[in-house]
């Protein structure tokens, strides 16, 4: 059995990230999901958006081997708790640039900065 497609607003939400990053495309590449990432043999996982920014470009293979610049989640009911927790927690683990969390229901983002 599939999971459920996320819903349209989630979609409408990254598409216009997208179009907001499009703006900055001379400084590296914004895909959207799916797509894995590929930090190390225990931590793959499918960011709605992952960016990798042109002095990264080797970690653009068939999916994002490696540390990205920046992973962007968009908050669903499913996937809050762990968005919020264990993918943030793994992200600033290995050093990803920027994790930031989109929340549509509150309108809010969060932004976690690597030190």
């Amino acid at each position: 059995m599939m999971s459920p497609a996320p819903s349209l607003r989630h979609q409408v939400s990254m598409m216009r990230i997208l179009e907001i990053l499009d703006r900055y495309k001379q400084h590296g590449i914004a895909i959207p999901s799916p797509v894995d990432v590929v930090l190390d043999d225990s931590n793959v996982f499918q960011p709605d958006i992952v960016c990798a920014s042109n002095e990264r470009n080797e970690i653009i293979k068939d999916e994002i081997v490696g540390v990205p610049h920046l992973v962007i989640k968009v908050l669903s009911r499913s996937n809050a708790y762990n968005d919020l927790t264990r993918k943030k927690d793994v992200c600033e683990e290995s050093r990803v640039g920027e994790f930031w969390v989109v929340d549509r229901k509150r309108k809010r983002t969060w932004n976690s900065v690597k030190a």
